[in-house]
């Protein structure tokens, strides 16, 4: 859910909260809805402060999930666990069948009490190791193994990371898994940032290096993201398609999403992970330049105007302040309504010669506020 917005800060994204002490009721799943100044608002309820600011004084107490009556809760003591000298399962994800994926890396960590001897670092299957670690490794030390998938055939490989050494528990074996296809789809980059009802549009490219027609049984996209393609049912032998994917945000903040193709090769369903940034405020222009201005002198106002790009929620806005030799002032309101807009403007009075820069800073209910209206000028 778009995370409700209680003043000009707004809150962020929801966070689990764990409540460990004595008086916590065991079990409780609590439905209130905290934020951080939830913690700050019980420390005032508790010892009878007041609050700090009006964000706390206004948040939930997290009260309700303590019993200061029950007899408190005997410690939880937890089992002492002995960590392995390494991860005993590492997936590879999808690779090229007969192409030399890009190296994942793990650490062989000695966890004896003794110096470690290490005599051999192997593999079996289709993966392939390199490795900086010593001949002998000091207890708490670590060393770093690289491993490489290389397919032979499409679909599951499987396979193991063998470390030899002179602790007990030898051989340190590591299950290594992953999936040789024939199907690659091409990474985007970032979004970038979209204001509301903008569109930043990227090209992935979905290849099929097989020998047979790859059979296509749906692309689609997850989060704020469109699609669409060229692609067809069937993908050709030795051929590739273009989706076309749009980034139309109605939330502000990173956001992220997916494209999922699902088809017929082993790899399936083939996924690319999708991020850009949404943007509640509209800024028009986003930069201004001032001319050549006489140094003591006041320049005449230049604007900017301020939207409300959303169809649907309020714009709280806070303080337009402006940094350098430039001073600004608005006609905006505290609440800006869905669609509405008002005017920032700023001055230049340069305080002497030569290039003069700075900033006005719009402070809003933004997951990224402030932006910035960039400025610039020359003293005379």
């Amino acid at each position: 859910m778009t995370p409700p917005i209680v003043d000009k800060f707004g809150l962020g994204p929801r966070v689990p909260l764990l409540i460990i002490s004595p008086y916590a009721i065991a079990g409780k799943i609590t439905h209130t809805q905290y934020e951080p100044s939830s913690i700050l608002k019980f420390i005032e309820e508790r010892f009878g402060l007041p609050p700090l600011t009006a964000r706390d004084a206004n948040a939930n107490s997290t009260a309700d999930s303590f019993d200061f009556t029950q007899n408190p809760l005997p410690p939880d003591i937890l089992t002492p666990r002995v960590c392995p000298f390494i991860s005993p399962n590492f997936n590879m994800g999808q690779q090229l069948v007969g192409v030399a994926g890009t190296p994942a890396g793990m650490n062989l960590v000695n966890q004896s009490s003794k110096t470690l001897t290490i005599s051999g670092i192997a593999t079996t299957g289709d993966f392939s190791q390199t490795n900086n670690c010593p001949a002998t490794l000091s207890k708490g030390k670590s060393c770093r193994i690289s491993v490489t998938l290389t397919p032979a055939l499409a679909g599951a490989r499987t396979g193991t990371l063998v470390v030899t050494d002179s602790d007990p528990s030898s051989p340190q074996v590591t299950n290594l898994t992953g999936t040789g296809t024939f199907v690659t789809l091409t990474t985007p980059g970032n979004f970038g940032t979209v204001v509301y009802g903008a569109k930043s549009t990227q090209t992935v490219t979905l290849s099929n290096s097989g020998s047979s027609p790859l059979t296509i049984s749906s692309i689609s996209t997850k989060g704020q993201f469109t699609q669409s393609n060229s692609c067809g049912s069937t993908l050709a032998a030795n051929s590739n398609c273009k989706i076309t994917v749009n980034f139309v945000p109605t939330s502000s903040g990173l956001l992220a999403g997916s494209l999922i193709v699902n088809a017929s090769d082993a790899a399936s369903p083939l996924v690319v992970y999708l991020r850009g940034t949404g943007q509640s405020v509209r800024l028009a222009p986003s930069k201004l330049t001032f001319a050549a201005q006489a140094i003591g002198t006041t320049s005449a106002a230049q604007t900017v105007q301020l939207s409300n790009p959303s169809t649907s929620s309020d714009l709280l806005l806070g303080p337009i302040t402006a940094t350098g030799d430039f001073a600004a002032n608005s006609n905006c309101p505290h609440t800006l309504a869905p669609g509405a807009s008002c005017t920032v403007s700023v001055t230049f009075t340069p305080s002497q010669a030569g290039a003069r820069t700075g900033a006005a800073s719009v402070v809003s209910s933004d997951f990224r506020s402030p932006q910035i209206i960039g400025l610039k000028g020359s003293g005379s």
